[in-house]
């Protein structure tokens, strides 16, 4: 309801007068209505419509909104390929790392049997391969690398 068109008043169902000087002298309360109005949007910038009401506000408050935002995407995006990236040298790593300690215990389990402890050297042989098999069933059932989450 805009100021001084008029309206009903809710617990009467008659005409409120347009103004204060229209109000009847009887001591009578006058009712008034507030209308609370709330736009909102999502994403980095708000709907052409609310840009133009920027700019006629503030000229050039829209460029700069503009701006902001294609910066703020650009930035997002650095952030993103830097998070790929090194979780990329992580795995990475971690792929060496198990494969060197896989070739260093058979070489151990090698190096005792060939030194006459067939069943020491069997049982090192056998916790790497248990050790490599777990790895990638686990691998595989969670549909990717295991977790730094605790079990």
């Amino acid at each position: 309801m805009s100021p001084g068109s008029g309206g009903l008043d809710e617990s009467e169902g008659r005409d409120l007068p347009a103004n204060a000087d229209d109000r009847p002298s009887s001591g009578t309360p006058r009712r008034v209505a507030a209308v609370e109005f709330e736009s909102s949007w999502a994403g980095p910038l708000p709907p052409p419509e609310a840009l133009a009401q920027f700019e006629a506000i503030a000229p050039g408050l829209a460029m700069k909104l503009v701006d902001m935002a294609v910066a703020q995407q650009a930035h997002d995006n650095e952030m993103e390929r830097s998070v790929l990236r090194w979780e990329g040298i992580r795995s990475l790593g971690g792929l060496l790392s198990g494969s060197l300690v896989a070739v260093l215990m058979i070489l151990t389990s090698g190096f005792v049997i060939y030194h006459g402890h067939d069943v020491a050297g069997a049982a090192i042989a056998g916790a790497t391969l248990v050790g490599l098999v777990a790895v990638f069933l686990q691998r595989d059932r969670a549909g990717g690398p295991p977790s730094d989450a605790p079990p």
